[in-house]
């Protein structure tokens, strides 16, 4: 009975309510539809003083059905507040479920303290499970944590079959293809079997990223039969050279 009234509670953020249930010796890491009372408590970024409370008595920071409550935290509307504590209460930093934590906030998040947070804390800013935190970056509108990923050094040439600059070409965002650029994305690498900018639509762009690299002659024929044939571009400007 109190177990229910605890979720309840918790989902109601009633703090007073939690403190009943819990003085009334409730197992604090029970499991109800597959949440405990913590993972419960981290779906709401409102709730930081009932997590503390959680936490305060005994709540298992890495208990895991499938997701611990920092995955949970990320990849919701938590707060820098909240994330920081769990961090601080001893939550692994890069438990997965597929994604790591980083994961999920390069996917949802717009707030670059949070990232800088998790890397601060020991965050794989390269962790692979197909995908990247960088690849994920790419599907945001935004570029803030795209470009705030590559000044931490974040690869962007490591592929699950398409590397992020494929990904950012494929979507047509100028601004994430300059920054791409800027921090040494190769254009050369293919993916299935296209490289980066044959994805590109916009010629000025194709001829703004082929401007930035020092393409091998018969690369350049290549990419230049490939556009020409797909009907993308008539000719380069005369930043790379053909016989």
């Amino acid at each position: 009975m109190f177990v229910n009234r605890l979720f309840f509670s918790i989902q109601k953020s009633n703090i007073e309510g939690c403190k009943l249930c819990l003085n009334s010796g409730v197992d604090i890491n029970s499991i109800r539809n597959d949440l405990t009372p913590l993972l419960c408590a981290c779906k709401n970024s409102s709730n930081f003083d009932i997590i503390q409370l959680l936490i305060e008595k005994g709540a298992d920071v890495n208990f895991a059905q499938g997701v611990t409550p920092l995955l949970y935290a990320t990849f919701g509307n938590s707060s820098l507040e909240v994330i920081k504590l769990l961090i601080n209460s001893g939550s692994n930093i890069n438990s997965k479920n597929k994604r790591t934590p980083l994961h999920n906030a390069c996917l949802k998040c717009t707030k670059t303290e949070i990232i800088q947070l998790l890397l601060e804390s020991g965050a794989d800013i390269n962790s692979q499970d197909k995908e990247t935190p960088l690849h994920l970056a790419c599907k945001q509108k935004e570029t803030k944590i795209y470009e705030f990923l590559l000044q931490k050094k974040a690869n962007p040439n490591i592929q699950n079959g398409k590397t992020p600059f494929h990904f950012v070409c494929e979507n047509q965002n100028e601004m994430k293809i300059k920054i791409s650029i800027k921090y040494k994305a190769n254009p050369e690498i293919e993916d299935f079997k296209l490289f980066p900018y044959s994805y590109v639509k916009d010629p000025k762009l194709v001829n703004y990223i082929l401007s930035h690299r020092s393409l091998n002659l018969d690369f350049a024929k290549l990419f230049r039969k490939q556009q020409l044939i797909d009907g993308k571009i008539e000719t380069f400007d005369g930043n790379v050279g053909f016989p």
